[in-house]
């Protein structure tokens, strides 16, 4: 995930600091140790956590997409 206005830090399993870290799950996750408001955390959790969805990526022009509701159908 990420969150490019965050100012606190994620610090449950997957975060910056975890030991459950290796140098191949940072490989294949594209991990960097930067101050970049990417974080990663369990999907079960974030289903837990949080009640809705935003994608935007940028391809010549911005694309948004909203989910919101129930994340198990996310």
């Amino acid at each position: 995930m990420r969150n490019p206005w965050g100012s606190e830090k994620y610090i449950g399993e997957w975060s910056d600091k975890s030991s459950l870290w290796t140098p191949e799950f940072k490989k294949q996750a594209g991990y960097v140790d930067d101050n970049d408001g990417i974080f990663f955390v369990p999907l079960d959790q974030w289903r837990g956590d949080w009640g809705g969805l935003t994608v935007c990526h940028y391809n010549d022009q911005w694309h948004k997409t909203e989910h919101e509701g129930n994340p198990s159908t996310f």
